[in-house]
């Protein structure tokens, strides 16, 4: 039902842009989501086969959705934002349909994952460059203790020794995320909130570093476009050239497309296991992120 992320594929599918990027200044980074699935991108079963050779990473319920841009300088760098569709969707010939007895339970326990690849056609293209997928048991132990619906994101990075984790806070409007990132070498961690803007025409996101609360990114949603459009912008040039930070604002962008209806989902497993005495049971992909790192297997 998920996509399974070996230790394997954190060292062998790192891209070596990625470290190569380290320090590099984009002016934008635009995330776009396409109107439809039918994309020239995504038609031929060729092109899939070959993005499933290029890596373990790309499996089989993975569906091109949109493109990642990066403008500065290094111009006309490309990345491709594919989507797991058989974690998510919930109609009638879906696998979670065929999991679960109903439409309703099938949606309550659907997870978003979203991947992104370099280009297929770049010369060392279709390589993962990163994974965000929704965790249900870390949003249900949060929900349930807060007493609010609070969904929990993981965020995976090849060659990243780390984990990393954004979360919904309680606000009494708006929404507001959290998320850190690790500093390899001094073991340092810097705390971000993503807030939403009340008063935006968009799905616009401001980004403040916990420690000083000045804003060091914005993240602008695009209203006029039909599949879905985010720009990033940086404000804080050393963030900005920040592989790591700059990869989790990316999948949060192409996460907030999907925003409304994985808070819904949230909610309704949520009361479910509270108020029905609903039995929650995670699939074995999910599981599978919790296992002790220190246990023989």
């Amino acid at each position: 039902m998920s996509d399974k992320i070996s230790e394997d594929d954190i060292i062998e599918e790192l891209d070596p842009s990625i470290i190569d990027d380290k320090g590099t200044i984009y002016d934008r980074i635009i995330v776009d989501f396409w109107a439809t699935k039918m994309h020239g991108a995504t038609i031929g079963v060729r092109r899939e086969d070959q993005r499933r050779a290029q890596s373990r990473q790309y499996t089989k319920g993975m569906e091109v959705r949109g493109e990642v841009e990066f403008q500065g300088k290094d111009k006309g760098k490309e990345w491709t934002i594919a989507f797991n569709e058989d974690t998510w969707d919930v109609d009638d010939e879906s696998k979670l349909r065929s999991r679960f007895k109903d439409k309703k339970e099938a949606k309550m326990n659907r997870r978003i994952i979203i991947k992104t690849f370099t280009k297929l056609d770049d010369k060392k293209g279709g390589r993962w460059t990163g994974t965000l997928e929704s965790s249900l048991i870390d949003s249900m132990s949060l929900s349930i203790g807060t007493r609010k619906p609070l969904p929990v994101f993981k965020v995976v990075l090849p060659g990243d020794k780390f984990v990393y984790n954004i979360y919904r806070n309680h606000t009494l409007a708006g929404q507001r995320y959290m998320f850190y990132i690790i500093d390899e070498k001094t073991k340092e961690f810097r705390y971000f909130e993503i807030e939403s803007e009340m008063f935006a025409i968009g799905e616009d996101f401001r980004v403040e570093d916990c420690a000083t609360g000045k804003q060091v990114a914005y993240v602008d949603g695009k209203v006029i476009d039909i599949g879905g459009k985010w720009e990033i912008k940086f404000k804080d040039k050393n963030l900005a050239g920040n592989p790591t930070f700059r990869q989790i604002l990316i999948l949060f962008a192409c996460l907030s497309k999907f925003l409304d209806d994985v808070n819904d989902s949230v909610k309704d497993l949520y009361k479910a296991i509270t108020k029905k005495k609903y039995k929650f049971r995670p699939d074995a992909f999910e599981l599978s992120l919790y296992k002790n790192p220190r246990m023989r297997r």
